[in-house]
């Protein structure tokens, strides 16, 4: 018997005996081939010297000679038994048996199959491809580039074999993951598709290049079809919330440095382009904020389906991975939560659909601990979290910084084991690239405030690093580093640049102290961080320091604080001009003298400096940092105050700072000016008071209930901690504030009056962080206000306003309307003179004096009723209206009814009790009276009325 073997080099082993057609033959291990039916008989030979094997008996005595042919192979013995083989000999065809599914060809070879219809018909790490046999992978390199398929297995790239994620499932044919109808995880789609976590649909990312999801609000669509921020500015408008786009080769986005940057009536604040003065049109409002009644305002919102996850026990939770839109509604933030498994990672990510609003995340642990932050400029926010030894629960805010507005965004939650990763990005490298230095973050312009920046990153092989900033005259930079993760060396190199120059380099490695990177000369610097083995987590510490700022520093005096927490330090302004306020005028020509407080618990510092009486010093300044010499550390600033007694009216001195320390430690107490004379002289006082807890009521979500006891209700709120979310046109300036809920159960009379130690305002609304004010100001008294729900505001005025308020709120219901609410239908007066008692609490407001008028003076803007009195010609007569409990009236009289400020006789807007006097026209007749209100003012009084003696 002959034996077959393998062609194309396969290597045989021997195996088993086959017995074929009534004869046994030997078989190799991978494939093996058995001759034809005349195969050896008795009394032959067997190549190599081996015994012959009788088929018939299972002697060995029977011998076969195999033919080795040209190509190697055996071909079968077609002659009778005991014969020699002759192959060209017609016969039976060739028969031989083949693992997988490998056919024989006419020289009893196991081949491939041509054409092929699966792998199994191909030699072992071959595939069939299109019909033929080729190559296959031989390892998951080989699979680069092959989409979804790539991990090698058996020669072919494929996804899965049967281990898909969750509810997704192997295809058999394809060896691809099928998405589920319906999912609970993004990794059970096929990226880059995401489960919506509305939907619960997998769903391809925003494509910008799609018509109807086309970019707004100043992005530009990418050629990856994301909506991204241009690289280079053309105007504000296409800049970051807040920021400019600044003169220069390029022009690029940066923090403001003054108010003519920013543009029409926005000022520069700390950096950031703000609109709290009054507005005419939306043009002059930051962002996407709207101008409503001469105020900047979070435009009109509509809620997404999450709502109401506005605190962190509403907070949404999230099934797993995730991606889903969602909208940010003014000061209404929005909270989620996930579950992060031990030894897992989770990227949150948000990405505003727009320039229109600054987004921030932070995120903590149930207990409120901090975990993570993202408060970069621009439209993406991400934070990377983990891995844990134990198991999570990660509980995420999603708030607008700054100003309130209103913006849509897409959430994105990426899980996955840390194990099965090389390296995973940084929040850096997730919002946008920072691997060369074309696509550096940038941290700071020329110009801009000193800096003094924590950064957290995550470094990788093949992944680099880079941060750029400049450095001014005068200035020193400083960039610790250090490694505080992974077994990474991680590589920092300080360059220039505009040439790109290597200046310094050094080395930090976890556990060892590594060498800062310094430079003390101007220019423009980048630090290129790169893995030079391992990867790990990193963090920054990058500091610029004015050097004559720092030795002014240096020299700072401590205050020395009583037992009651109360100080006071006399001095002098210095002749050099060294530390810029960011609430101060560059030029203002004046020193600076430095004073330090130590607090070893949180406190509110109050603190007030006065110009001198026998000084020069008219408009001093005053300001606060945590780091004396960094103005990026600086936590307060004030020039000139809101006068508590007249909010309206501002005090350039003293200058004063309520500011809260939240941390134990020290802090500088700057004193500066403006045009300081030669003997700028002060007086500095500072007091340390407990600090408050921040308010309950200090969102919308969080509106306290107002409990009226017989008509009146009272406020009590400390603003210490509370945040700057609304504000309204009536009030020249805003600062932190909290929310009031009141319930009217019928048409009434609202009077609020509020008291603090610092200048206080208060507004009422009926839409609560979007709406118009209704009534405003450090009081009020509105006549007549329908039935339904509102909201008081009380607004600090400027964001100086720390420390408790007090106040009151009295509700008066009221019923009809008085009869002689319109000029149509006044009540008649006895011409010989007499009294009554009126009320023009629900009187409509039908007569509007323009401010100022010839009749009364000022405006009239309040519910009014009419009276008419006959009069005889040439006979003079007097009106008096005494206000019970004080309300502003006023008081006119003219024989036109419907336009009484045309033909008016007398008139007067005074205080308390008004009085008129008048002679009637020559014929006499009718005269009609009016008793109006002030500033939404309405209330009973009592009329008198007479004619005069001659």
């Amino acid at each position: 018997m002959r034996m077959t073997t393998l062609r194309a080099g396969r290597a045989a082993t021997w195996a088993i005996p086959l017995r074929i057609a009534g004869f046994v033959c030997l078989s190799a291990a991978l494939v093996a081939g058995c001759g034809g039916s005349g195969s050896g008989g008795k009394g032959g030979t067997q190549d190599s010297g081996t015994p012959a094997f009788d088929s018939e008996t299972g002697g060995a005595d029977s011998a076969v000679t195999p033919d080795t042919g040209p190509t190697g192979g055996t071909t079968p013995d077609q002659g009778p038994i005991g014969g020699t083989a002759d192959a060209s000999t017609d016969g039976p065809p060739p028969q031989c048996q083949c693992e997988r599914d490998l056919v024989c060809d006419d020289k009893g070879d196991c081949v491939e199959a041509n054409p092929c219809t699966g792998d199994q018909n191909c030699l072992a790490g071959r595939i069939c491809t299109d019909g033929a046999c080729a190559d296959g992978c031989a390892d998951d390199a080989a699979c680069a580039g092959a989409g979804l398929a790539t991990t090698c297995s058996d020669g072919r790239c494929v996804q899965c074999t049967d281990d898909c994620y969750g509810a997704a499932t192997c295809d058999a044919t394809t060896h691809l993951c099928v998405e589920p109808a319906n999912c609970t995880d993004s990794r059970e789609c096929n990226a880059p598709d995401t489960c919506n976590n509305r939907t619960m649909v997998c769903t391809p990312p925003r494509n910008c290049h799609n018509p109807d999801q086309a970019c707004r609000g100043g992005l530009v669509c990418s050629d990856d079809g994301r909506c991204r921020q241009p690289v280079e500015c053309a105007s504000n408008d296409e800049c970051p919330f807040g920021e400019v786009c600044a003169p220069g080769r390029p022009r690029t986005c940066r923090a403001c440095v003054n108010n003519a940057e920013c543009g029409g009536a926005l000022v520069c604040d700390h950096g950031v382009c703000t609109d709290v003065g009054g507005c005419v049109d939306d043009a002059g409002c930051v962002g996407d904020r709207v101008c409503t009644g001469g105020a900047c305002t979070a435009p009109a919102c509509v809620d997404d389906a999450s709502e109401e996850n506005d605190t962190p026990e509403l907070a949404q939770q999230l099934p797993g991975a995730t991606s889903f839109q969602a909208q940010s509604c003014g000061a209404d933030d929005d909270y989620y939560k996930f579950n992060l498994a031990h030894g897992s990672v989770a990227t949150f990510t948000v990405e505003a659909d727009s320039l229109g609003a600054e987004l921030d995340i932070d995120l903590t642990d149930v207990a409120g601990a901090p975990v993570a932050v993202g408060n970069t400029s621009g439209t993406t926010e991400s934070a990377v979290v983990g891995p844990f030894a134990i198991d999570r629960v990660i509980v995420v805010r999603v708030f607008e910084r700054g100003a309130p507005s209103a913006v849509g965004y897409t959430v994105s939650l990426d899980i996955r084991e840390a194990a099965g990763v090389a390296c995973i990005d940084d929040a850096i490298d997730v919002a946008r690239n920072d691997d060369t230095q074309a696509e550096a973050t940038q941290l700071r312009a020329a110009g801009t405030p000193a800096i003094d920046t924590q950064i957290d990153g995550k470094i990788c092989q093949d992944d680099d690093d880079w941060y750029c900033l400049a450095l001014d005259d005068g200035e020193d930079l400083q960039i610790d580093g250090s490694v505080s993760q992974g077994d990474v060396v991680l590589a920092a190199d300080l360059v220039s640049a505009s040439t790109g120059m290597s200046i310094s380099q050094v080395l930090w490695q976890r556990g060892v102290e590594g060498m800062p990177l310094s430079r003390a000369a101007r220019g423009s610097y980048c630090v290129h961080l790169h893995a030079q083995s391992g990867t790990g987590a990193y963090h920054l510490h990058v500091v610029t320091v004015n050097r004559a700022a720092q030795s002014l520093c240096g020299s700072a005096e401590a205050l020395a604080f009583d037992a009651s927490g109360v100080a006071h330090a006399d001095g002098r302004l210095a002749a050099d001009d060294t530390i810029v306020a960011s609430c101060g005028d560059p030029q203002s020509g004046a020193g600076e003298a430095i004073y330090t407080v130590t607090v070893d618990a949180p406190h509110l510092l109050v603190a007030r400096v006065t110009g001198a009486a026998e000084g020069t010093l008219g408009d001093p300044l005053l300001s606060a940092r945590t780091v004396c010499s960094s103005a990026a550390a600086e936590v307060a600033c004030n020039d000139d105050r809101p006068d508590p007694e007249s909010p309206f009216l501002a005090q350039a001195n003293p200058a004063e700072i309520r500011v809260p320390i939240e941390q134990a430690g020290t802090v500088s107490l700057i004193v500066d000016g403006t045009s300081p004379g030669a003997r700028p002289d002060f007086g500095l006082d500072a007091q340390l008071l407990p600090l408050a807890a921040p308010p309950v009521n200090d969102r919308c979500a969080g509106a306290t209930d107002i409990a009226l006891l017989d008509g009146l209700g009272r406020i009590r709120v400390n603003l210490d901690r509370a945040h700057d979310d609304f504000g309204a046109a009536c009030l020249p300036a805003t600062g932190p504030d909290a929310v009031y809920h009141l319930r009217l159960d019928a048409r009434s009379r609202v009077s609020v009056q509020v008291f603090a130690d610092f200048a206080v305002g208060a507004y009422l609304t009926a839409v609560c962080g979007q709406g118009a004010a209704l009534a405003c100001g450090s009081g009020f008294d509105m006549a007549d206000v329908p039935a339904g729900d509102y909201f008081l505001v009380i607004e600090g005025i400027g964001s100086q306003a720390r420390g408790r308020v007090q106040g009151q709120v009295a509700v008066d219901a009221v019923g009809a309307a008085p009869a002689n609410d319109t000029c149509a239908r006044p009540i008649d007066l006895d011409g010989a003179g007499g009294s009554l008692d009126g009320d023009t609490r629900a009187a409509a407001d039908d007569s509007q004096l323009a401010v100022p008028n010839n009749c009364t003076g000022g405006g009239t803007l309040g519910g009014d009723v009419y009276f008419r009195l006959p009069t005889t010609g040439g006979t003079s007569y007097f009106v008096e209206a005494v206000p019970d409990a004080g309300w502003d009236l006023s008081l006119y009289a003219s024989p036109n009814c419907e336009h009484p400020g045309q033909n008016c006789l007398a008139g007067h807007d005074g205080a308390l009790t008004e009085r008129i006097e008048f002679t009637a026209p020559v014929n006499g007749g009718d005269v009609f009276v009016v008793v109006d209100g002030a500033n939404h003012e309405a209330g009973r009084f009592h009329l008198t009325w007479g004619a005069l003696a001659p």
